[in-house]
């Protein structure tokens, strides 16, 4: 369980590639930062995630940042 809020987070277009694909990127950001929160590109999109972190990378679906903001 997460102790304080990240200062990172991740979201992953879930919809873009095939569904291998996906599954490998999204396991790859995890376990690459683990300390960032991983968010669905769709979860975004419906207005599901609240505290938002301060930083955020999109990544596409082929594991390709797609754009950071800070």
């Amino acid at each position: 369980m997460r102790t304080k809020e990240a200062e990172i987070g991740i979201i992953v277009n879930t919809k873009a590639g095939n569904e291998q694909e996906r599954n490998r990127v999204l396991k790859k950001v995890q376990g690459t930062l683990p300390e960032a929160q991983a968010f669905d590109i769709s979860d975004l999109e419906d207005g599901n995630i609240q505290n938002i972190p301060p930083k955020l990378v999109i990544v596409g679906g082929d594991g390709t940042v797609r754009a950071s903001i800070s």
